[in-house]
Order: structure tokens, then C-alpha cells, then sequence
């Protein structure tokens, strides 16, 4: 009776707690929650001594075990895939026409990528240049090795890019809020972002297939190129850094306030 109790307050909490987080916290929270749930379910459906061989396709993977255990049914968990994808690639386009016409518009890349439709005001320059390197990538390695094995080593390098990237956030955070002469929070703006440090290093770490710890797995080529890849991407970008800092110092300073003007007008 006090476990079930105890579990029903809890439950209360945390739902109290959801309600009041702002909406794009929540999405993130319940996205992560859903995406524990799925891999702890499939892990015990598949078996955790098997887990290391579950794959993208054929019966070890989401679409064998929904044709095993489903029926006829399975074509839903297929759907729900096609629509992941195609909701993933269509914010994919969005966030990296937009990033690129934002970075045009302040210098940071080249000016035409601030062009915009005369009739949709869209970012047809930026869009069209996202599109030309989205299908030379797909096709490049889909046809250089095989559509799986492409889909992997696009995976694992974004992997890479983005882990790094939460890493290097919550880092900015620290130094941020330290330099503040006020308003510092040491469980806000300390503690919780070395928390996403540590949680994110074996992650990335794993990413790449570093085996500093005995959980990690070294990546097999073609996937273990992912990494040496990314990291001449990075030292591309520093050297671009240090060219624009030299140049013109100011549109690194733009950088951050590449979307102000949609922030002054969300205040308003």
C-alpha cells in the first residue's frame, strides 16, 4: 500500500513537473524518455546477449522483430519508420538551408547564400545548396558502398559532430555565466552543465569508437573513417575561424546574434 502510494506521488510530481516546463524542454525530455523505453524494450525483446548483432534490416532489426511478433501489423511499425525519416530530413533541411542563409547574411558564408525567393521569401539558395550536397553524399557513398552501410557512416559522423557539440555547449555555459559579474548559479550553471559533460563524453567517445573505456567497441571500416573525416572537417572550420578573425572580426561577432531579430520580435 506505501509502495503504491509512494509511486502515485511520484508519478504526480513528475507529471507537475513536466507541466511546467517550457515546451521545447518537455518535447526534449519526453523524446529522451521515449527513446529509453523503446531501446530498454527492444534490448530484453531481442536479448541483451544478443544485442550486438540487432541491425537496420532483416530479422534482427525493428522491422524482423515487428514482422515476428506482429503479423500483418508490422506495416504500422513500417510507417512510423518512414515517417521518422521523412520528418527527420525535412527538419535536417530546415535547420541547415536556415543556418546557412543566417551565416550568409552576416558574411560568415559566402553572400548568395542570403538570397531569398521574390515570392515564398524562402532561402532558395540556401535550400538548393543543401539539396546539391545531400544527394552527393547519399549517392556518393550509396553507390561507393551500399545504402546500410552509407546510412551508418552518415550516422556515426553526425554522431561525432553533435556529441562534441553538446559537449562544447555545456562548456560555454560554464565560462558564460562565470564571466557574469552577477546572476551566477552554481547548480545551474556549474554543476549541471560538467553533469552533461561527463554523460556526453563516453557517448562521443563511443561515437568514434575510442576504446578508453571497456564498454567501447573500436569502429571497422568503412565506419572507423567517420572519425579522422569529422576531425579534418573541425580543423577546416578552425582555420576558417582564425581567417575570419583576422579579416574581419566582426562577423564572428554576429555569429551570435544571427537570429536577434526573430528574438526582438518574438518579445514584442
Amino acid at each position: 500500500m506505501r509502495l503504491s502510494l509512494g509511486l502515485l506521488l511520484l508519478s504526480a510530481a513528475l507529471l507537475l513537473t513536466l507541466l511546467l516546463l517550457p515546451t521545447l524542454l518537455l518535447a526534449t525530455l519526453l523524446i529522451g524518455l521515449l527513446y529509453v523505453f523503446t531501446t530498454y524494450a527492444v534490448d530484453v525483446a531481442f536479448g541483451p546477449a544478443k544485442f550486438g548483432a540487432f541491425s537496420t534490416t532483416g530479422p534482427n532489426s525493428w522491422e524482423g522483430l515487428a514482422r515476428s511478433l506482429y503479423g500483418l501489423f508490422w506495416f504500422f511499425v513500417f510507417l512510423a519508420i518512414v515517417n521518422s525519416t521523412i520528418a527527420n530530413a525535412n527538419a535536417g533541411v530546415n535547420v541547415s538551408s536556415r543556418t546557412a542563409y543566417a551565416m550568409g547574411r552576416i558574411g560568415a558564408f559566402p553572400r548568395f547564400l542570403a538570397q531569398v525567393s521574390a515570392r515564398r521569401r524562402a532561402p532558395q539558395a540556401a535550400i538548393l545548396m543543401a539539396f546539391a550536397v545531400t544527394v552527393a553524399v547519399t549517392l556518393g557513398l550509396g553507390l561507393g558502398y551500399d545504402p546500410v552501410t552509407a546510412f551508418v557512416m552518415v550516422a556515426t559522423a553526425l554522431v561525432i559532430v553533435l556529441a562534441a557539440i553538446y559537449i562544447l555547449m555545456n562548456a560555454a555555459c560554464i565560462g558564460y555565466f562565470a564571466r557574469q559579474r552577477g546572476g551566477f548559479n552554481p547548480l545551474l550553471h556549474l554543476i549541471i552543465p560538467l553533469l552533461g559533460i561527463v554523460a556526453f563524453v563516453p557517448a562521443w567517445l563511443t561515437a568514434a569508437g575510442i576504446d578508453v573505456f571497456n564498454f567501447i567497441a573500436p569502429l571497422a571500416p568503412p565506419y572507423s573513417y567517420m572519425g579522422p573525416g569529422v576531425a579534418g572537417f573541425m580543423i577546416l572550420g578552425v582555420i576558417y575561424l582564425i581567417y575570419l578573425y583576422n579579416t574581419d572580426p566582426r562577423r564572428i561577432t554576429e555569429v551570435g546574434l544571427v537570429h536577434l531579430d526573430e528574438l526582438e520580435a518574438t518579445e514584442q
